[in-house]
């Protein structure tokens, strides 16, 4: 009996990250979501895990977060602890708020800088912009205005 035991143990040793049994945790209540179920169930994982390994509510947020970004790519946000208040903004389908325990756990995804930057970038007015159009100014030679 012992001898399988230990067999069983070895092979759980060995199977991957994916197959290790998830650290019991308080059943997850979902105040808000609007990401897909089964990557609402990663991150329940991911939870459970930051808190069973982590003690320091700010180490398990930091455990939560990136495992996020390993796992779903983009830049994601913790905010985990019993009170909190938090106005965000954040992408479609990357949102998750629920309580386990006495623990509030709010993740999400916004978009990193540097594609924020190029979204944000103006779209040229034309005004002083292109070399061509200054060049154009003048007669039908090329020549630029002015007296002669």
């Amino acid at each position: 009996m012992a001898a399988a035991a230990a067999a069983a143990a070895k092979r759980k040793k060995k199977a991957g990250a994916s197959d290790e049994a998830v650290p019991d945790m308080p059943e997850p209540e979902v105040l808000s979501c609007d990401m897909p179920e089964e990557d609402c169930a990663k991150v329940f994982r991911m939870a459970a895990v930051a808190l069973d390994k982590e003690k320091i509510e700010k180490d398990q947020a930091t455990y939560i977060k990136k495992e996020l970004e390993k796992e779903f790519g983009g830049m994601w946000h913790c905010i985990l602890g019993a009170c909190y208040g938090v106005s965000v903004t954040n992408e479609t389908k990357s949102l998750l708020f629920f309580k386990t325990g006495l623990r509030y756990v709010l993740v999400f995804r916004t978009l990193d800088e540097e594609k924020q930057a190029i979204e944000n970038t103006p779209a040229p007015t034309g005004e002083g912009g292109d070399v061509e159009d200054d060049m154009l100014e003048g007669d039908e030679e090329g020549e630029p205005e002015g007296d002669e």
